[in-house]
């Protein structure tokens, strides 16, 4: 019980300040056990024109969680984002906004697709920010 609890504070405590912490544009910042990745984003579907612009801010540990916070570009209000990042690149995330979405990450680079029951399925790119 005291590790699932030291587990929740220390996520809540990445959470807290990875809005806070200024990071250089485009940075991947180590910081002891964890890298710091912020990404443009953009979220598109085949059959609808135009798309969902954010940003993406992606903490991930050395055993893979990750925790972080999207702001999509229309009204910039942070939501949490949890997942996990495997060998090979494999990466899921949680965002509130989109739901789960399935992909690979590989040098700051994101490309996932959001697994619901739409034929036309939401994919989500992000890149790191210039």
């Amino acid at each position: 019980m005291t590790k699932r609890t030291s587990g929740a504070l220390l996520a809540a405590a990445i959470l807290a300040t990875a809005g806070a912490l200024p990071l250089a544009a485009g940075a991947a910042v180590t910081s002891g056990p964890a890298t710091t990745y912020v990404m443009d984003s953009t979220a598109t579907q085949n059959t609808h024109p135009g798309g969902f612009e954010g940003v993406l801010r992606l903490t991930i540990s050395r055993d893979g969680s990750i925790v972080g916070t999207y702001r999509d570009a229309y009204d910039g209000i942070p939501q949490v984002v949890a997942g996990g990042l495997e060998s090979g690149g494999r990466i899921w995330l949680d965002v509130k906004q989109f739901g789960k979405m399935y992909g690979t990450f590989h040098a700051g680079v994101l490309h996932a697709v959001v697994q619901d029951a739409d034929p036309d399925p939401l994919h989500f790119d992000a890149t790191p920010t210039p």
